[in-house]
């Protein structure tokens, strides 16, 4: 597993900045694109995170889906407790902005307001690999399949490049696959998908 994270890595530091940037403009319209097909959506919460190491620039995602009502959230990692996370309203971002958090990636202040997992709609979630099953391998620390068990009836969706997409990967019962992952080339949808955004958009 750690031989496949190395390698995705090298493969991701080669993507030039506007091929990055070109990519993500493509996913990103994607999503946009598939939801705006389900109507209107009023007010929807989303938990979103800062890309690193050149993975696709979810952060574009705030501006795009403006017409959606949206309140975004972001992670916060409490080294404390082993897997724990919050998100929390980036509301507050505007005036207190970030602090450097666990693993060198910038999370929100403490002081920031958290919401409760069952209140999500979506959750953009980051990782190293995928299959075509949607399984995930992320950083091998766990965070984000301990926070989305909680998660009631949330949409998790995921973006990457076609080389991120494996023919397998090992998994343990713990593992959370994604609901919805969007690369360049294909998307890979929970059966369950259209029904989760219908009730997603009907519950506002």
């Amino acid at each position: 597993m750690n031989e496949l994270r190395k390698k995705i890595h090298k493969l991701r530091n080669e993507v030039s900045i506007q091929e990055k940037k070109n990519i993500s403009q493509k996913l990103v319209s994607t999503f946009v694109h598939e939801l705006n097909g389900f109507g209107v959506f009023n007010k929807i919460h989303i938990a979103s995170y800062r890309s690193i190491n050149n993975e696709i620039m979810v952060e574009s995602l705030e501006d795009a889906l403006s017409d959606f009502n949206p309140i975004f959230y972001y992670p916060k990692v409490n080294l404390q407790k082993e897997r724990k996370m919050e998100m929390k309203n980036a509301s507050c971002l505007c005036q207190q902005g970030w602090e450097n958090g666990a693993y060198g990636i910038l999370e929100p202040l403490s002081s920031c307001e958290s919401i409760s997992p069952e209140k999500l709609d979506f959750i953009v979630v980051p990782g190293i690999a995928y299959t075509d099953k949607r399984e995930r391998m992320g950083s091998g620390k766990g965070y984000y399949d301990s926070y989305i068990i909680h998660t009631k009836n949330a949409l998790t969706v995921a973006f990457a490049y076609d080389f991120q997409v494996v023919d397998e990967l090992q998994q343990n019962t713990w593992d959370q696959n994604v609901d919805w992952l969007i690369t360049p080339s294909k998307q890979f949808k929970n059966i369950n998908l259209v029904t989760k955004i219908e009730y997603i958009r009907n519950k506002k």
